[in-house]
Order: C-alpha cells, then sequence, then structure tokens
C-alpha cells in the first residue's frame, strides 16, 4: 500500500477510534467501580449461621443501573438464607459499614425477607442489596 493510502486510511480510521474510546472509556471506568463495589459486598462477612442461598449459582445479580444526567446508580444484590430472626440480620446490616462505588462513604444496605408459609421453619431466604451513586462523569448511560 502505499504512503498516500495509509494516510487516507489513518483520516478515516483516526476519528472513529477516538469516539470509540471517547464513549468506551467512561463506560470501562464505571464497570471497574461496579466490580469493586460487587467484590466489596461479596466479600464482606455473613453474619452467623447465614450464607448464600442454595439455588445460588455463586453469581450476584449486580448492575449499572443508569441515572438522570446527575448522577450514576450502582447496586448489588445477593440472595442469602438464615436461621437468624428478621431483626439479627437487620441489626448486622444496620451497622455493616461496606465502602461505596469510589471507596469513600458506606454504600447503602438494604434487607428484604421472603414471605414465610404459616407454620414453615428452616432456612429464610433474605435479599441484601448495597447501593451507591456517583457523579455521571462522561458515561452515557448515566445521561
Amino acid at each position: 500500500m502505499s504512503a498516500r493510502r495509509w494516510g487516507c486510511l489513518a483520516l478515516i480510521l483516526v476519528p472513529i477510534v477516538a469516539v470509540f474510546l471517547l464513549v468506551k472509556i467512561p463506560q470501562w471506568i464505571n464497570n471497574a467501580r461496579l466490580e469493586g463495589l460487587r467484590e466489596r459486598v461479596t466479600d464482606y462477612p455473613l453474619p452467623a449461621q447465614t450464607e448464600v442461598a442454595e439455588y445460588d449459582d455463586g453469581d450476584t445479580a449486580f448492575g449499572l443501573l443508569g441515572g438522570n444526567s446527575d448522577h450514576c446508580d450502582y447496586r448489588v444484590r445477593l440472595t442469602l438464607q438464615t436461621t437468624l430472626a428478621d431483626e439479627e440480620i437487620h441489626r448486622y446490616y444496620d451497622a455493616a459499614r461496606v465502602p461505596g462505588v469510589d471507596g469513600g462513604g458506606a454504600a447503602l444496605l438494604q434487607v428484604w425477607f421472603a414471605d414465610r408459609a404459616a407454620g414453615e421453619r428452616g432456612p429464610r431466604l433474605f435479599i441484601l442489596e448495597a447501593f451507591d451513586s456517583t457523579s455521571p462523569g462522561m458515561d452515557l448511560r448515566c445521561h
């Protein structure tokens, strides 16, 4: 290929690659923030008599929720089971401090219990959700 053809090809490809990187780099950064939050939540010690739900394959539901141009929301959810009372689980996670997306403040932790049939015994399922927000930066998913 001649130098002129290489120059023309570069004039076409360089702007395309630049726009691609301009869009993808902020997404990669926020994906890494989300992955860090997921790791901190899953590494946090579980309360006594509590474990990952039996049907769970070890994966957690987690995602970048988007935003409305002034923030970017992140959520990590774990399905757990316990033999402890609801109040004990609530107390444990009310006192828990999991660093948020930027590692600064703590993520908001919430717990939801599955309804139980009358007289049902054994481990009880619940969902632990960690939520945090950051500024949107250049990530188009947050705008």
